[in-house]
């Protein structure tokens, strides 16, 4: 089944309206959720979200608050699929804290930590420790070799960014992008997700030309500063 996955980062743009807008996804059928965890450096984000990653932190006045508030989400929200987003210094300051037991008991297993080594022997004792599965976050010029590395880890799905921006550029289906794709489909029946660029309905279809999910965040963030969040994410229903 094709899905969007929303994205948005925690506390952003405070507790109370990033809630709001989890609940307005939930109502309208977008139950595929990449939730940020604040970080002070998003090394692989555009403006719009590495402003909100400031945002988001200013929001949270120490981990346990921003533990609650992830426990209260996911007790909020039981049929939603969440895939939680950092980065490794990030994951090593939770994995080194008091509350790791909290991580490890969250419903939702799945993180994506674009510059965490999968194979590496620490990763995997995070991973352990946290009871966590990792997502793999790939590019046009990750080798054959190192995918088939990454695919033996038996991933859920792979993170394919669609070119060599960061979040919130053009999206585009190119001839790298669809040979890439199917190169993959030829090592394994591994779902794919698109992200970096979609931006539009029509950007959305065709992603699912090509992959099994399509990622969204930066417009979100657009598209609420011009007050324009809900309509336009109410032409993404039923996806």
């Amino acid at each position: 089944m094709k899905e969007i996955i929303a994205h948005t980062v925690l506390g952003y743009p405070n507790q109370e309206e990033c809630l709001k807008q989890l609940e307005f996804w939930n109502d309208i059928g977008l139950r595929h959720w990449e939730l940020q965890v604040p970080f002070s450096h998003p090394t692989a984000d555009g403006p719009l979200i590495t402003e909100a990653n400031k945002e988001g932190l200013e929001n949270f006045k120490s981990l346990e608050s921003l533990l609650n508030f992830i426990e209260n989400i996911e007790a909020r929200f039981p049929e939603v699929r969440i895939e939680y987003m950092s980065y490794a210094q990030k994951l090593f300051f939770l994995a080194g804290s008091d509350h790791a037991g909290r991580i490890k008991a969250l419903k939702n297993k799945h993180w994506i930590v674009p510059d965490l080594p999968l194979d590496d022997e620490l990763t995997q004792g995070i991973g352990d420790k946290l009871g966590l599965r990792f997502i793999p976050v790939i590019g046009l010029n990750t080798s054959k070799e190192r995918i088939k590395i990454l695919l033996g880890h038996q991933p859920d799905w792979l993170y394919l960014m669609s070119g060599f921006q960061t979040t919130g550029k053009q999206f585009q289906l190119s001839e790298r992008l669809i040979d890439k794709v199917e190169e993959i489909r030829g090592m394994d029946s591994v779902k794919i997700g698109l992200g970096f660029g979609i931006r539009s309905l029509e950007d959305v279809n065709k992603a699912f030309e090509i992959a099994d999910f399509a990622i969204l965040g930066s417009i979100f963030m657009e598209k609420r500063k011009r007050g324009e969040f809900e309509s336009f994410t109410q032409n993404l229903a039923g996806y």
